[in-house]
């Protein structure tokens, strides 16, 4: 009987602890981001991003993750870190790969490739926030509202007197650029001031922060890229401006800062638009370069694995189909910096007057 009795009261306490254990378990479940919530990253705080304005909200890329959530390969932070030794050892040990199609893996490395299909046709709203007339040119300040990844804040600087054959000058931001600093400190307004169309542009989650390390990793580990989204951004404003028939093809300059020289370096390798890229970064798609922590340290949007296996065949590529020169960082050779007369003339020699042979 005592026996039976034991028995009954080891079983009552193994049950009465297992519902406990039940019970409780949420209470020290570790919280797993998931994609669709976009969290803290969509509201930095003022060291971070001080300027933050509502379009430039991440919450549209957890949605698109989750949209295409099919098309994206997983991987686990442990794969995510193996993969960035790999292609760091292959850079070392110069083990880099050609494509026979190069654009092709370009785009299915960032997988873009299902975005850019059909994106001619597909429909771009967009709303004018801001217009005002210079002297020398109209500016707008447009957002483009994609329905795929979200608003795109750009700036136009449409001249009164165009140069012949109406050239325009695409200007891509650094970290912590945006349009305004680019038409002001980069030579936007002064090009548009010489008869160039410029276009300058502000991208999202671009602050070396908090932001554009939880936005690259949670792409990374949903089998997307950050670095997509500021390749397809960039082909956005391009339909833009073909669709206002602002620019013709094989007539658009690009010129980038820092950051901006990885996506400035590929668009020409994908795209007839672009006749001519003056740039100031030499990019190699493992860069480590934001001084915040991560895993590996400094990852940030440019750190992109898969595709630093081709650094140099996109380099080179991007120098064969366009005229291509690279200035001091920050064109601090030019001074003060908004003396633009080599960038004018390097611009006006490549696009200006010449027939679109494209």
């Amino acid at each position: 009987m005592n026996h039976r009795l034991i028995s009954f009261v080891i079983s009552a306490v193994l049950l009465w602890l297992i519902v406990l254990s039940y019970l409780l378990a949420p209470m020290f479940k570790p919280e797993v981001k998931e994609p669709g919530a976009a969290g803290p990253v969509d509201s930095p705080d003022e060291k971070d991003q001080p300027d933050w304005k509502p379009y430039l909200t991440v919450a549209p890329y957890y949605r698109f993750m989750d949209r295409h959530a099919k098309r994206g390969k997983k991987m686990s932070k442990a794969q995510w870190i193996a993969s960035c030794k790999s292609a760091g050892d292959a850079l070392d040990g110069d083990k880099l790969k050609k494509s026979p199609h190069l654009k092709k893996t370009i785009l299915q490395e960032l997988n873009i490739a299902f975005l850019m299909q059909g994106l001619k046709d597909r429909p771009l709203p967009y709303k004018e926030l801001a217009t005002k007339d210079h002297e020398k040119y109209e500016e707008r300040a447009l957002l483009l509202e994609d329905p795929e990844v979200g608003p795109v804040k750009i700036i136009i600087l449409n001249p009164h007197e165009p140069l012949p054959g109406k050239p325009a000058v695409l200007i891509l931001p650094g970290h912590n650029d945006t349009a305004e600093k680019l038409r002001d400190d980069f030579f936007g307004a002064s090009l548009a001031k010489a008869g160039f169309l410029v276009t300058t542009v502000t991208f999202r989650a671009f602050n070396c922060g908090k932001a554009e390390l939880q936005v690259t990793l949670d792409m990374a580990y949903n089998g997307f890229t950050l670095m997509g989204m500021r390749v397809y951004e960039t082909s956005l404003v391009v339909k833009h401006l073909k669709e206002e028939g602002l620019v013709e093809p094989g007539k658009i300059g690009l010129l980038s800062h820092s950051g901006g020289c990885s996506p400035a370096m590929i668009m020409p390798v994908i795209s007839l638009d672009f006749g001519a890229n003056l740039f100031d970064t030499y990019p190699n798609f493992l860069d480590y370069g934001c001084s915040h922590e991560g895993e590996p340290p400094g990852t940030h949007c440019e750190t992109v694995p898969q595709l630093a296996y081709y650094h140099d065949q996109i380099w080179h590529s991007c120098e064969d189909v366009v005229p291509t020169e690279k200035r001091d960082y920050g064109y601090q050779s030019e001074s003060p910096r908004g003396e633009t007369t080599q960038v004018v003339k390097f611009f006006t020699r490549h696009l200006a007057g010449k027939e679109n042979k494209k």
